[in-house]
């Protein structure tokens, strides 16, 4: 059950969890530059930042690489093997997830090549209550009935923002050099090929 929420549904689109019938604009224009810019790399890196998953400031390092490739076995190398792997423990008693759309995916399908490694992160903001309560809301405001006025769309965007970006100085700070630390990862990870 975890994995089908996870992967979403594709047959009703003003449902929770629609994960579309076909590549979108942001899709199709990723997958253009990445084969105009990486189209002759030799190896790239892709980190693919999410928010609302984890405990607040915290990472949540997911790598949809198999196991067993090269690919994971750099990811394990640049961002250790601790945060790689305790990621993907979070599907341990579940399936794991046949996530399509993936932004990795798309941009090693993109150049044609098997040297990109990547992960997705997510930054931790709330308790996940929270979160899903900013989820279901922003459902509302799209489907649900009734007429919403400009104060109760203000009000409520503000909420799913909080939700996502907390406006509190310390996390904002904590991300930044958090992600910094990441990127400084990766670049480093790329020089030693």
């Amino acid at each position: 059950m975890f994995a089908l929420t996870a992967e979403g549904q594709f047959a009703f689109p003003k449902l929770g969890g629609f994960a579309g019938i076909a590549p979108d604009w942001v899709n199709d224009n990723v997958r253009r530059i990445a084969s105009e810019q990486l189209g002759n790399a030799e190896h790239v890196a892709v980190v693919d930042w999410h928010t609302g998953v984890g405990d607040p400031e915290t990472f949540v390092f997911l790598c949809f690489h198999d196991g067993d490739s090269a690919a994971y076995k750099r990811a394990c190398a640049w961002w250790g093997d601790e945060p790689i792997e305790k990621g993907m423990r979070r599907f341990d008693e579940f399936s794991r997830p046949k996530f399509r759309g993936l932004l990795i995916k798309g941009v090693a399908e993109s150049i044609q090549t098997d040297n990109v490694t990547g992960v997705v992160i997510e930054f931790g903001t709330y308790p996940w209550t929270d979160v899903r309560n900013a989820l279901l809301v922003d459902q509302w405001m799209r489907y649900g009935p009734g007429e919403k006025s400009e104060a109760d769309i203000e009000k409520w965007r503000a909420f799913m923002l909080e939700k996502f970006c907390p406006s509190e100085e310390g996390w904002r700070v904590w991300a930044l050099d958090a992600s910094t630390a990441v990127h400084t990862q990766a670049i480093e990870g790329l020089a030693k090929l």
